[in-house]
């Protein structure tokens, strides 16, 4: 058995991974959590510094680009969400959605720029990045002078009581009272800007489940709680083995559910002698690729005329993709099935061209059917929110659904860029080219719920330290160091330095 070496805080290295601890005191393993954690706020650090540089890097790419933008600390926020392509480079590296990749270059800029006494902290090895942002995010609002103030007081606070010894609560009120104090007026400013973040966000949980996150004014929220408590009381009362929790959710459906009459159109094939099963699995359904349902609800809403049966689909054999059929509009009722494309005499096909530019609408159901959200890496937002754009430029590509991606707007603006490339090819996948000639490829919705063919193990390289036992792990070779993410070569660094 191997072991791989682990950067011991003082930049040694110690207690390879494999070690045997119940052999060790528990005075030890305590210890070595304290160092290793130690070490751990040391790289975040870091990588709250590199992750800022890469922001302000790409920033000043769009300033050389268009001198007149403003050049502040607002400025590069700004641009970050709108213009910089920096969230599209580091989120496959850090392995986040775009979304989160956005937050941590805001907070990277942020810790940097307003707050470098806790980026300090974090490099001491005091403090985790993950307070720190917490702590910023409560004064992300405030100015750049009460954000020192607040700051100098958690970090004086923090020597006076031998460390960061709150957690992650108790220093967010801390935090809140000495901004009272600072500035009492930015907590007013606080509630208003609040109550403008309200809303609701929704993604799929597991095959059978979404997660709703639900932001409501507190005035709103109990009148909201009392009549879901009250329907969910009832409904305890009828199921004896019902939980708060469970009838919560229910009666909160309930109560929407009521108040709206919509028709699910179902391009599936359900076998009428299909007893045996509980749950139909529907592809493009949910918010996850797949769907899990119960039979009962299925049969109940064909029966009830709360679902209908369209034409079947041709999709691609091996992505699943969608390559001809008719998509109706929405939720739409029962009775308004969809129409084809009036280019065609059948089905809506992936070959269809319209000579002009605008989109008719049976291809843009189409192309929001097959794509179902943004085409560029990593992005998820829902084809309700994007364009669609022609990979080829019209009137040099036709308007044809092979021809046709949904792009958010953001990642439209940056297909247009001479710093990004995109192909769609004729299985309805793309490949998108980086500024740095890296190739990422997105998939269509998998309509058929299709497994790629397990790969040729045989056919790639052996792995050295699996096929060589006297393979030395802690011996890295530095050429390889620009094929690392910033963490791995950090921390090759720290290796081959012991």
């Amino acid at each position: 058995m191997t072991s791989t070496p682990v950067p011991a805080a003082g930049g040694g290295v110690a207690c390879p991974v494999g070690r045997d601890w119940s052999l060790v005191s528990l005075e030890a393993k305590l210890d070595r959590l304290v160092a290793l954690q130690e070490a751990a706020n040391r790289v975040e650090a870091e990588k709250v510094e590199v992750l800022a540089a890469i922001a302000v890097d790409r920033d000043r790419r769009i300033l050389a680009d268009c001198p007149d933008e403003d050049d502040t600390e607002a400025g590069t926020h700004g641009r970050l969400e709108d213009w910089s392509d920096a969230p599209e480079l580091v989120a496959p590296i850090l392995g986040v959605s775009l979304g989160v990749a956005t937050g941590r270059l805001h907070t990277a800029v942020g810790l940097v720029q307003r707050a470098p006494a806790l980026v300090a902290e974090m490099a001491a090895g005091r403090l985790d990045g993950y307070r720190a942002s917490m702590v910023h995010a409560d004064l992300a609002d405030a100015p750049a002078a009460v954000e020192a103030a607040v700051v100098a007081r958690l970090v004086g606070h923090a020597r006076k009581v031998g460390g960061w010894v709150e957690p992650v609560g108790p220093l967010r009120r801390r935090t809140r009272t000495i901004v009272a104090r600072c500035a009492p007026d930015l907590p007013v400013a606080g509630a208003r800007a609040d109550r403008r973040d309200r809303g609701i966000d929704v993604r799929g949980l597991s095959e059978t489940l979404d997660e709703w996150t639900w932001r409501v004014p507190v005035e709103d929220s109990r009148l909201v709680r009392a009549a879901v408590e009250e329907h969910a009381g009832v409904l305890r009362s009828e199921t004896q083995d019902l939980s708060v929790p469970q009838s919560r959710s229910d009666a909160l459906t309930a109560l929407v559910l009521d108040h709206t009459k919509v028709t699910v159109h179902l391009h599936a094939a359900v076998p009428a002698d299909d007893t045996a099963s509980d749950l139909v699995r529907l592809t493009g359904f949910g918010a996850t690729d797949t769907t899990l349902v119960p039979t009962t609800w299925l049969r109940d809403a064909l029966d009830t005329g709360r679902a209908v049966i369209d034409q079947p689909l041709l999709c691609d054999p091996n992505t699943g993709a969608l390559i001809a059929g008719d998509i109706t509009r929405g939720f739409r009722p029962s009775t308004r099935h969809p129409t084809p494309c009036t280019t065609t005499h059948g089905a809506t096909t992936a070959t269809d061209v319209d000579p002009r530019y605008r989109i008719p609408a049976a291809i843009r159901r189409f192309i929001a059917f097959r794509d179902k959200t943004c085409r560029f890496p990593g992005c998820s937002i829902s084809t309700t929110f994007c364009d669609l754009d022609h990979v080829t430029p019209w009137p040099h590509g036709p308007t044809s659904p092979h021809n046709l991606i949904a792009l958010c707007r953001r990642h439209h603006r940056l297909k247009q860029t001479p710093h990004w490339n995109v192909r769609l090819l004729p299985d309805a996948t793309t490949e998108w080219t980086t500024p740095y000639g890296t190739t990422i490829t997105t998939s269509p919705v998998n309509l058929l719920n299709t497994i790629p063919p397990a790969p040729n193990l045989a056919a790639l390289p052996p792995d050295p330290a699996v096929d060589d036992p006297r393979h030395e792990p802690d011996q890295p070779d530095l050429r390889d160091l620009r094929d690392l993410s910033p963490m791995e070569r950090h921390l090759t660094e720290l290796l081959t330095a012991a």
